[in-house]
């Protein structure tokens, strides 16, 4: 009987506590690797589609907690021009809408005005059509998925708000944020909410975009000129948000509290194993193992459990994963898919778990002297 063996050997003789620990292990996993991963979908969504668009920097209301909640003066981003450095600033506006689709669920949508002259329609790559010309109030652009979901294309015509427009083109697949939003002119979108004159931000294109000291020295400038704005990096965008920060919040500290569920469920496991094995550890103490070894193959057994647990967990949390995705809200607003550094993260965690979880066990069977483990029972 060796280090590896005994550990493997106790987890074999009680099968079913084995399992339920695995299966506790891998819900604790599945949690923390779902929970993590829609956090970070979330961010990854939101700095794809302003990378898409070529936005390098993005000016937004310093004092507004959601972004498509504030209203900004439009007639500010001729000003903003005016800043040596600034080679354009596109105001905006955004607001995230419900969309009734026939035979699916509720789908909910982000609609975007953008104005004639802005750098964003000629960044925005078409799979068919064009975007609307100067002038044509009435053009729209959609997203492949929401085309796809409406079942409509160009020259149909799409009736939202009680206004009819016409789709002059349909966005190439580019990120979940992209792909079911709808385009439209400013002036359109202002006409439609009722806010004329008004954007929710400015997409800024700078001169050097890959100088980063360039960059941090003219944002430090613009906010000097404009201290009710908040300019921030496209990379650095989602980080900041306060509503994401909040989900951030929130699924760190459901993930950890589910991490330390099963941290008890490790550690009650392997106390239930030292303790009906007092005899065993006693014999092995006398027959020459160092306490050393003795605490190694019980940490062992807790690193395999956890092993085991967190494969399962990766695969259930991938699965998960994918169901969640589904729900027309998430589905267009995270980037799907398991992130490496999200997996690696989550097996790290686990198996953090897993050592943790039997160091104290571990520490009560390396000191059991041999006379009086062999006297127990």
């Amino acid at each position: 009987m060796t280090a590896w063996t005994l550990p493997v050997a106790d987890m074999l003789r009680r099968p079913l506590r084995t399992l339920l620990t695995a299966v506790g292990i891998a819900a604790a996993v599945s949690s923390y690797l779902t929970l993590v991963s829609l956090s970070r979908g979330l961010e990854l969504g939101w700095i794809a589609s302003l990378e898409g668009r070529g936005v390098h920097v993005l000016a937004l209301s310093r004092d507004t907690v959601e972004v498509m909640a504030s209203s900004l003066d439009a007639a500010l981003g001729r000003e903003i021009e005016a800043v040596p450095g600034v080679v354009q600033a596109a105001g905006e506006m955004a607001n995230l809408v419900r969309f009734e689709v026939p035979g699916t669920e509720t789908l909910h949508v982000t609609v975007r005005g953008w104005p004639a002259d802005s750098f964003k329609w000629r960044s925005l790559a078409l799979a068919e059509g064009r975007p609307p010309a100067a002038g044509e109030a009435s053009g729209i652009v959609l997203g492949a998925t929401l085309a796809r979901l409406l079942r409509i294309g160009i020259g149909n015509r799409f009736v939202f708000r009680g206004a009819t427009f016409v789709v002059t083109g349909v966005a190439a697949a580019g990120g979940v944020w992209n792909d079911r939003a709808v385009f439209m002119p400013l002036a359109a979108m202002q006409a439609l909410f009722d806010r004329p004159g008004q954007v929710t931000e400015f997409s800024l294109q700078v001169e050097r975009p890959g100088d980063a000291a360039f960059v941090a020295e003219l944002t430090q400038d613009l906010e000097r000129r404009f201290p009710r704005l908040a300019f921030l990096r496209a990379g650095e965008v989602a980080g900041q948000n306060d509503v994401v920060r909040t989900f951030r919040a929130f699924s760190g500290a459901v993930s950890w509290v589910a991490m330390a569920m099963a941290l008890v469920i490790v550690l009650n496991t392997l106390l239930m194993s030292v303790t009906e094995r007092t005899q065993e550890i006693g014999v092995l103490a006398a027959v020459g193992w160092q306490p050393s070894r003795v605490l190694a193959t019980v940490m062992l057994q807790g690193l395999l459990l956890s092993a085991i647990g967190a494969a399962a967990g990766v695969a259930l949390g991938a699965f998960s994963l994918r169901v969640v995705l589904r729900h027309p809200t998430l589905g267009g607003l995270v980037e799907p898919g398991l992130h490496a550094g999200v997996v690696v993260e989550t097996l790290a965690a686990a198996l953090l778990v897993g050592a943790a979880g039997g160091l104290y066990p571990a520490w009560r069977a390396a000191r059991a002297r041999p006379l009086a483990s062999l006297r127990h029972g």
